[in-house]
């Protein structure tokens, strides 16, 4: 369920733009909405109990190592952008750094990444927001933030549910990143 689509010029469509999807289908008719990764047609929808975003009209076919989302991680993606804007606000509004939801980096690790929010300094340096929220192996975590650091990109982790465990901040202890607990109230 991503937020962002591209449209026929090549430009990001983001769903957090819109209030509904009318508004987006009446701005982008049929078939004018694509994957910014594997370029198959997408389209908006908005039910009960998930945000508004995009969805493929068939599988997604990118490379790049993605998980399927529930709407909460969805919404966790939305608070950990808020918090990186809150943080890095002066340099966002002096144009040396913004800040992408669903951030692709094809050189990091064996496939690639999408990070789930990514702040893009204007050095190049990045900063990666991960939201976990389902059970996740250490291992994984491992492995997910040396793909990040394979092209230095520094990572803070943010458990919540299934994924806040005693393993899981151990790993990020060990991998030298800050891990925080992602809490809020999920709410459509």
């Amino acid at each position: 369920m991503p937020f962002k689509a591209k449209d026929q010029q090549g430009e990001i469509v983001l769903a957090t733009d819109f209030k509904s999807v009318p508004e987006i289908r009446q701005k982008f008719p049929k078939g004018t909405l694509f994957c910014p990764f594997c370029q198959t047609l997408m389209f908006p929808r908005k039910r009960r109990n998930t945000s508004l975003h995009f969805v493929h009209t068939h599988p997604c076919t990118t490379t790049m190592e993605y998980h399927p989302e529930s709407p909460e991680h969805l919404q966790g993606k939305l608070e950990i952008s808020k918090y990186f804007q809150s943080i890095y606000k002066e340099m966002i509004n002096d144009k040396e750094a913004f800040i992408e939801i669903e951030h692709p980096i094809p050189e990091a690790g064996k496939n690639g990444r999408i990070a789930d929010v990514a702040v893009i300094f204007s050095t190049g340096y990045r900063i990666i927001g991960e939201c976990q929220l389902a059970r996740i192996e250490a291992a994984d975590i491992y492995q997910r933030t040396q793909d990040y650091y394979s092209v230095s990109a520094d990572v803070l982790w943010f458990f919540g549910g299934a994924a806040d465990t005693k393993e899981n901040r151990q790993a990020a202890i060990e991998l030298d990143v800050f891990a925080g607990t992602l809490s809020f109230t999920y709410a459509t």
